[in-house]
Order: structure tokens, then C-alpha cells, then sequence
């Protein structure tokens, strides 16, 4: 029995892995959160591919790149399309995006890429692209407000 405990707690040490939680504490005021961020953005989610190994853009060696088609850029755009990265969801902070959908998108530079989370302001704007969400549409009047 000694063996079998003891058998255990150097199997549970020896066999560590890094694990990965997501903490989001509270947002910043738009102002606040407008100056902190690298991109800003209305898009559309028009694809996605898995990523793993060293093309990952993030510590734990997997990710998910989003292809957006910009339909209104207020900061660090001035392309049409652009490539953001974030996790997979499960605890890591990813934001999952859903092709075909619009989205606000705050991103950040992380390792030399634009990438984003369920931290940041990022979230839908809707469905199709001329009906966007009330909460989104004000949204919007604030940011245009801070930009000026």
C-alpha cells in the first residue's frame, strides 16, 4: 500500500503540465480601453483555420486565426481584411467567432500579430452586416466620439 501511495505522488509531480486559465477582472472605461488597443474594428468573420506548433502565436502552442473582411475601420486598419488571432475558448480567453457573423473587434499586438479575447470589448454586432445590435450601434457613437 506504502508503494502504491508513494507510487502515485511521484507519478502526480513527475508528470507535470502547464495549465491555462483565463481571468478577465473588469473592463477599462472606452477611452481607457480606445488608447490600449492596437486595432478597432466592424467586420466580418469569413473563415478560420487551427493552428499548432510554432506558426501559434501564443504560449501554449495552439490557436485559432480568424479571417475578418473589414467593413469600418476606427484604429490601425487600412486594409480591407484582416488576420486575428485568439485561443481556443475552454479557460484560455479565446473569443469564438462565427463565420458569416460581424463583430466589434478590439485587438492587440501579441508576438507581432493582431490577436483579441473574451477580456477585450470584442463581441457580435449581428448577424448580417446592415442590422447590427442596438448595444454595438452606441457603441460605436462612443468610439467615433473618442477618435475625433
Amino acid at each position: 500500500m506504502k508503494k502504491m501511495i508513494l507510487l502515485v505522488i511521484v507519478f502526480t509531480f513527475y508528470h507535470q503540465q502547464a495549465v491555462y486559465a483565463c481571468s478577465c477582472f473588469s473592463q477599462y472605461p472606452i477611452g481607457t480601453e480606445i488608447k490600449e488597443t492596437d486595432f478597432i474594428f466592424l467586420g466580418q468573420c469569413i473563415g478560420s483555420e487551427f493552428i499548432i506548433g510554432k506558426k501559434a502565436n501564443a504560449e501554449r502552442g495552439y490557436a485559432v486565426r480568424y479571417f475578418f473582411k473589414v467593413q469600418e475601420s476606427f484604429k490601425g486598419i487600412s486594409k480591407n481584411k484582416i488576420t486575428v488571432e485568439t485561443g481556443i475558448g475552454f479557460g484560455d480567453c479565446g473569443f469564438n467567432f462565427r463565420p458569416g457573423a460581424t463583430y466589434l473587434v478590439y485587438a492587440y499586438m501579441n508576438r507581432g500579430k493582431p490577436s483579441t479575447g473574451i477580456c477585450s470589448r470584442t463581441k457580435l454586432a449581428g448577424f448580417f452586416p446592415d442590422r447590427l445590435r442596438e448595444e454595438v450601434k452606441s457603441e460605436l457613437d462612443e468610439i467615433k466620439q473618442y477618435i475625433k
